[in-house]
């Protein structure tokens, strides 16, 4: 997987979940994430956290 830095709809879609669901899930896990683009390092902390590996 190439790391690249990608908007959140764009994780989310890769997840498979809806952006407004990916929104709640880091709401209800009180990640804090920084506004704009998700950083690769960023991206595998949400993962991590919403349990999907990879």
């Amino acid at each position: 997987m190439e790391e690249i830095f990608k908007p959140r709809k764009a994780l989310a879609a890769e997840l498979g979940i809806a952006t407004r669901t990916f929104e709640r899930k880091i709401k209800d896990a009180q990640i804090l994430i920084p506004k704009g683009l998700l950083s690769p390092h960023t991206q595998k902390i949400i993962r991590g956290f919403l349990g999907f590996t990879s």
